[in-house]
């Protein structure tokens, strides 16, 4: 009995110590597999384009660039100094390496309603474009940046503009529903500080759920602080079924040296976006990081 025993106990043992080293296999193995969003998000990016004269000086140049940083969205500015000829040909060039790109326009004052026009404007000529172009020549989406706590009315009347901000963005959403076309727009990480113009939920939330995503300028130059500036905004968007873009500045700013990555090397910066996205990477509202903009981006310093 006491053999028996002995050998039911060294059965134990051993069936103890291969299900150990099993499960440190595996763990090896896994290499301490991140969330499946994170995974999902990492590496994707998006850039503003501004000077729309870049797409006609230098289409490859900027394709190339964007290709090389991972960078799947431009939201590109709409000038109508260029010929449409100009946005076919780029959007062609961008379709054929997976780039999707975003109509951009907006102004603070489009949220007067004696300048609701400006929107109507930047509706007809994507609507006439739109069918213009071949498939590949399209639009994949519109987004705005509009702005409107620039304006002096903002420190005089916030009510106003914010419930004015919130008729614009309903106006645009259904203009934008018309071309069937989603409508994304550029947001301050700030915004879940207001209130909406009933006070029934934050002015973040109202705009992450109208709008079919957004894009967070949670400018700083730390993981920390970027994740730190927008945690409210992820929760939110998650919430909503919604995602959302970080962004990062790379221009000159004069609101601290903590906004911007300006001066820095482009390999400091990749470094902080690489810790944001193992950060901002369990929410499932995470959708990568935005870089503002191509040009402050390409001056970068590389050492």
């Amino acid at each position: 009995m006491k053999g028996a025993k002995l050998h039911t106990k060294f059965m134990r043992e051993r069936r103890f110590l291969i299900g150990l080293v099993g499960a440190v296999v595996l763990l090896v193995a896994g290499g301490f597999h991140k969330p499946e969003r994170a995974s999902a998000a990492a590496g994707t990016r998006a850039t503003w384009v501004w000077d729309a004269s870049l797409i006609r000086s230098e289409p490859r140049e900027i394709i190339s660039f964007v290709s090389e940083h991972h960078v799947d969205v431009i939201y590109l500015q709409i000038s109508r100094k260029l010929e449409i000829s100009d946005y076919q040909a780029f959007i062609k060039l961008a379709t054929a390496k997976n780039i999707k790109i975003m109509a951009l326009d907006g102004d603070p004052e489009w949220i007067k309603p004696e300048r609701c026009g400006q929107t109507d404007t930047l509706f007809e000529w994507l609507r006439s474009y739109q069918q213009a172009s071949a498939k590949d020549e399209r639009f994949s989406e519109i987004h705005l940046d509009i702005e409107p706590y620039r304006l002096d009315e903002w420190n005089k009347n916030k009510s106003k503009v914010i419930a004015s901000w919130q008729s614009t963005v309903q106006y645009t959403t259904d203009q934008a529903r018309s071309l069937n076309l989603p409508l994304s727009a550029d947001l301050p990480f700030w915004l879940d500080q207001y209130r909406t113009a009933d006070g029934k939920q934050t002015l973040s939330s109202w705009m992450i759920g109208k709008l079919d995503s957004v894009t967070i300028m949670s400018y700083r130059n730390s993981a920390s602080g970027i994740y730190n500036a927008a945690a409210g905004e992820l929760r939110e968007a998650a919430d909503l079924g919604k995602t959302i873009r970080l962004a990062v500045e790379t221009n000159r700013s004069n609101e601290g040296a903590f906004i911007s990555f300006y001066g820095k090397d482009a390999a400091v910066m990749e470094r902080e976006l690489g810790r944001l996205e193992q950060l901002a990477g369990s929410y499932s509202s995470f959708a990568g990081i935005a870089v503002h903009d191509y040009k402050g981006w390409k001056a970068l310093k590389n050492h």
